[in-house]
């Protein structure tokens, strides 16, 4: 990113600031506008080092956090791994918690909201993804949603926030609980969930759509998770280069937009890509947890680099997709259920370390994103466990969001060693 670009984002983010504490309403429609802009972008001037499936990645990701504020009262909020094929049945937009703090920390206006967040009562120590998405409800400048989805599944901010965000819009909430033992008995509970959820959508929307419909959500959902796995595989054959914008955003292409048509498309577009590229000869990494996208050292290290590139995010694969459409409700149950982030963290290493394999990396970073206990707890198993397996693993602490944590220096230092290292074991 250009030095005249990032200033832009800086001045477009201070006036969202200056706007949030008198008039929300002001700072809401800055943002939308702005965020429109760069759709509008993707689609008129897009950026043409990204391969062609990358360009339409960035299209449908904007198209998704644009969708929310055209149409309120046609989304519905969603915590992070909760299964959207449901909220895709009834024609809602899926409003991703997690999606919408990374574009607004991306738009330089997360300060003020996560300084909002303490004047309320939340303690920084909570995750900074939920703090700058409550931050941005409770000033108003995030509209209402129809209804809140969430879950116990990976995130145990997910117990405070979305019970918050429903009782501060009065909007009605379901909260579908994964049971921490994966098994079949786990499996017949969650399913049974997701046919009360069915109800509850049905009640909210007034809608009734026919299970049919579903069961091709849940074909369209399957072929996309077997599509994006062999695109990850070839990619460790045939790696081009990409920025680290397109990782982030394939994990919401592979979770949230799940089931959809262009979820599809891209994954379609992504694995023949990746047929089509020459051989890498640069440093393959895999990045276990999320990416602080604005640490310029990262932005820098792997953005476009011949010398080093992302093979993939283990968030964007943590669900089980040996499942069955014919029966939806059974399918979706098993990719919470036996999803990586549920229950022992020894189960994500070895999912997170089995992705690292198949898709050719030198070496890992495991990524302790401050707030998320879970993934600091693994991260010294992790560690053993990819090194026992020869592949090198440099940890890294920080904050993905909330730039006021620092790190950034540091991580540079350790990223130009650590990337060194790999360069003299592999030539």
């Amino acid at each position: 990113m250009g030095s005249g670009t990032t200033k832009i984002i800086e001045a477009f983010g201070k006036i969202i600031e200056n706007s949030i504490p008198s008039d929300p309403q002001r700072a809401q429609m800055i943002l939308k506008t702005g965020w429109q802009a760069v759709s509008l972008r993707n689609w008129i001037a897009p950026d043409r080092r990204l391969a062609p499936s990358g360009v339409y990645l960035a299209r449908i990701l904007m198209n998704m956090i644009l969708a929310p504020l055209k149409d309120p009262g046609n989304s519905a909020i969603v915590s992070i791994l909760t299964p959207c094929e449901l909220v895709h049945l009834f024609g809602l937009a899926p409003y991703n918690a997690e999606a919408y703090s990374s574009f607004i920390a991306a738009s330089e206006c997360a300060g003020t909201l996560l300084g909002q967040t303490e004047a309320n009562g939340i303690p920084g120590t909570l995750c900074s993804y939920h703090r700058v998405f409550l931050g941005a409800a409770e000033s108003g400048m995030l509209p209402a949603p129809k209804c809140i989805i969430s879950s116990n599944l990976a995130c145990d901010a997910n117990q405070l926030t979305f019970k918050r965000m429903a009782s501060y819009y009065n909007v009605p909430h379901f909260t579908i609980e994964v049971p921490y033992s994966p098994g079949p008995s786990a499996v017949e509970y969650v399913a049974g969930q997701f046919k009360e959820l069915y109800r509850f959508l049905e009640k909210v929307t007034g809608k009734h759509p026919p299970e049919e419909k579903l069961i091709e959500i849940m074909q369209r959902s399957r072929r996309t998770m077997d599509l994006y796995h062999k695109y990850q595989i070839e990619r460790g054959k045939n790696t081009f280069l990409q920025n680290v914008p397109t990782t982030l955003y394939e994990f919401g292409a592979m979770n949230v937009l799940r089931g959809t048509p262009q979820s599809l498309k891209y994954a379609e577009m992504a694995y023949k890509d990746a047929q089509k590229t020459a051989s890498f000869k640069g440093a393959k990494i895999y990045w276990v947890h999320t990416i602080p996208h604005w640490m310029q050292s990262v932005e820098k290290t792997f953005t476009f680099s011949k010398s080093a590139q992302l093979m993939g995010m283990d968030l964007t694969t943590s669900e089980f997709n040996d499942f069955d459409p014919e029966d939806p409700y059974t399918a979706m149950a098993e990719c919470m259920v036996y999803s990586s982030l549920n229950g022992d963290h020894s189960r994500r290493t070895e999912h997170a370390l089995k992705m690292a394999k198949e898709t050719g990396a030198h070496g890992a970073i495991w990524f302790c994103h401050w707030g998320c206990k879970k993934t600091a707890v693994a991260a010294s198993e992790g560690k053993r466990r990819f090194e026992e397996e020869g592949i090198p693993v440099l940890i890294l602490n920080g904050d993905s969001v909330d730039r006021t944590g620092g790190g950034s220096e540091q991580a540079a230092t350790r990223l130009d060693a650590f990337l060194e290292m790999l360069r003299e074991k592999h030539g």
